[in-house]
């Protein structure tokens, strides 16, 4: 399964600037933001849908504790959405 990231891939897949795509998520209620971390969690109706998925990632700190990162990624179908929801921009597309 392809998967990308939020700005860079997304972007470069769908063909637009890279902070529109965690703009348009936000919008449409695809990921919401957690708290003061400012970190981006996918909803759960997207993921069963999969469109989007969550990877989780653990590193261990400068103090030796374990700190978890999630990063939401789009999965090929999300992009497919993507592309639709943004071709009214593009006539060409």
């Amino acid at each position: 399964m392809a998967l990308a990231g939020l700005d860079d891939a997304a972007a470069v897949e769908v063909g637009i600037r890279p902070k529109d795509p965690s703009r348009h998520l936000r919008a449409e209620g695809w990921v919401n933001m957690r708290g003061a971390s400012k970190r981006l969690l996918a909803h759960q109706h997207r993921l069963n849908d999969g469109n989007l998925v969550q990877k989780t990632t653990v590193v261990p700190d400068a103090d030796g504790e374990d700190q978890a990162y999630t990063q939401v990624r789009v999965t090929a179908k999300g992009l497919a959405r993507l592309a639709t929801a943004f071709a009214p921009r593009f006539p060409g597309m």
